[in-house]
């Protein structure tokens, strides 16, 4: 017998063997945490409700820092789906300064995610540069923005 086929053989019987079921994506993985409840980024709290599959964040308390960019309490902050531990949609971001663009904020897709153990919700979306005259420049940036469950 062949050393490759034999090398072969040991490692079927050792996937194989009672005991040691090969791994399949078919065995039940762990549901993901309820996103729902309240969530707080710096001195903001958005309250995530679920529906199904759909989600939607809206601003119960907003920081000084959201507020000087327009946000206010009661304004829905992203709307999406949810998917195990994954999330999808699209997050409302705004610019600061003296640019007078998007007054009422900008739609941009966002991807999230929840930590197994549903205290850390982290979502990534992209922050497109606008010029002066308000159109995109092409450039942007990934942000990271780390939400923590606030306690009942």
């Amino acid at each position: 017998m062949r050393a490759s086929r034999l090398v072969g053989i040991v490692l079927f019987l050792l996937l194989v063997a009672p005991g040691n079921p090969l791994p399949t994506s078919a065995q039940p993985r762990q549901a993901a945490p309820s996103l729902q409840g309240q969530w707080r980024n710096a001195d903001s709290i958005i309250q995530i409700t679920v529906n199904k599959e759909e989600i939607e964040g809206r601003f119960t308390q907003v920081g000084p820092a959201a507020a000087g960019l327009g946000f206010k309490v009661g304004e829905v902050s992203l709307k999406g789906s949810q998917r195990g531990e994954f999330l999808f949609g699209e997050q409302t971001i705004r610019y600061g300064g003296t640019q007078a663009c998007f007054k009422d904020g900008r739609k941009v897709p966002f991807i999230g995610r929840v930590t197994p153990d549903g205290q850390v919700l982290a979502f990534h979306n992209y922050n497109v540069f606008v010029g002066p005259d308000c159109r995109d420049t092409g450039a942007y940036q990934v942000l990271e923005t780390l939400w923590q469950r606030v306690p009942r």
